[in-house]
């Protein structure tokens, strides 16, 4: 049997396409090393850019047509990655400014109008900060909007609302710890308020360093807020005091 040249070049075939089958193995391997090399060996994904913090502070007034008597003072910390902290601050509070001057909270933001450029000189209130003043009439139509709320057991309107809140008056760590029971009730699914119940209200019963849509925005965009993720407090840990002026309120113990 003789050679044949058809037979030797079909045998041949196997060996040759290997050849490039083992350059296209070497080449994904250099590639490999060199993205390595560029990434740090680090392939995953960049985390989510999360929000910069935003702190809310709530001043409730018995109205803001005039500087009247200062409520109560709740300031709302969230910090950008779903988690939303409250604390209360009792208008009593003898407080001491940047500037080194102390003076009595509900004094010192009695005028709602000049509140949010005053906050700015409060050490204990993080910074930049927007205010949210409202007065009474605000809280129960934003009560009754909402359908009332569950305190003790039962379902509180505006109106009862308004007067449990004002029960104690003489006593302030007690309108407090009246006022943290509300709180908690009020915003148990979330510390973000929806924009129909906050509409209609500015600018007579509210105001608000931001349009109340803005505002709604800028909460939601801090969440979603889990179960366990809003906590609530308040500064009670503060013992009578009475100023040179003769005004009395309640200092920080510590």
């Amino acid at each position: 049997m003789g050679f044949n040249p058809m037979d030797a070049s079909r045998q041949a075939k196997p060996g040759i396409r290997i050849v490039p089958f083992l350059l296209v193995i070497a080449a994904c391997l250099i590639a490999g090393v060199l993205l390595g090399t560029i990434t740090g060996g680090n392939l995953t994904s960049p985390a989510p850019t999360k929000n910069p913090p935003l702190t809310l502070v709530f001043l409730g007034y018995d109205s803001i047509q005039a500087s009247t008597a200062l409520d109560s003072v709740w300031v709302l910390t969230l910090d950008g990655n779903g988690n939303a902290d409250f604390m209360g601050i009792s208008p009593a509070l003898v407080i001491t400014t940047t500037q080194g001057q102390p003076a009595v909270l509900r004094e010192f933001l009695a005028d709602p109008l000049d509140a949010p450029s005053r906050m700015y000189q409060l050490s204990l209130i993080p910074q930049p900060s927007t205010s949210v003043a409202f007065d009474r009439q605000a809280f129960s139509t934003l009560v009754n909007r909402l359908g009332g709320v569950p305190v003790d057991g039962k379902y509180l309107r505006g109106q009862d609302l308004s007067n449990l809140l004002s029960e104690n008056a003489a006593d302030p760590l007690a309108v407090l710890r009246t006022q943290l029971r509300v709180v908690k009730s009020l915003f148990a699914s979330g510390p973000c308020l929806s924009e129909s119940a906050l509409s209609g209200l500015q600018p007579e019963h509210l105001l608000s360093s931001l349009p109340p849509d803005l505002l709604v925005t800028e909460c939601k965009k801090r969440g979603p807020y889990l179960q366990g993720a809003v906590k609530f407090r308040i500064l009670d840990d503060v013992l009578p005091w009475t100023m040179p002026d003769g005004n009395t309120g309640l200092l920080p113990n510590g």
